[in-house]
């Protein structure tokens, strides 16, 4: 809260600064780095889990003869494999949207 009344405590003094675009990039770059650091640590056990637990809800299917069931844990085992292409990936697309935003410079 702080942050929101230094300005009214301090009228002269700005809240937000004026950055160049270089310095904006490197800021969206780094961030970007410590959001797939951050996420690094959480998506490769969640994946892991739920692809685990897919198939066995898939092995469980086949057992049972359940279409629905198997069908379940085959969409899961999808769905973990997706999720972790996207996660390994990011870094590429995030190149790829630094690249665009050098073109544009």
């Amino acid at each position: 809260m702080h942050i929101l009344f230094s300005s009214i405590e301090n009228p002269n003094k700005p809240l937000i600064r004026p950055v160049s675009p270089e310095e904006f990039n490197v800021k969206i770059s780094e961030s970007s780095d410590m959001i797939l650091k951050v996420l690094g640590n959480f998506v490769i056990p969640a994946v892991s889990i739920g692809f685990l637990i897919s198939i066995i809800v898939y092995v469980t299917g086949g057992i049972l003869h359940s279409d629905k069931v198997r069908k379940a844990g085959a969409g899961g085992i999808g769905a973990s494999m997706l999720g972790y292409f996207i996660y390994m990936i990011s870094p590429y697309l995030m190149g790829l949207l630094y690249g665009i935003t050098q073109v544009f410079k």
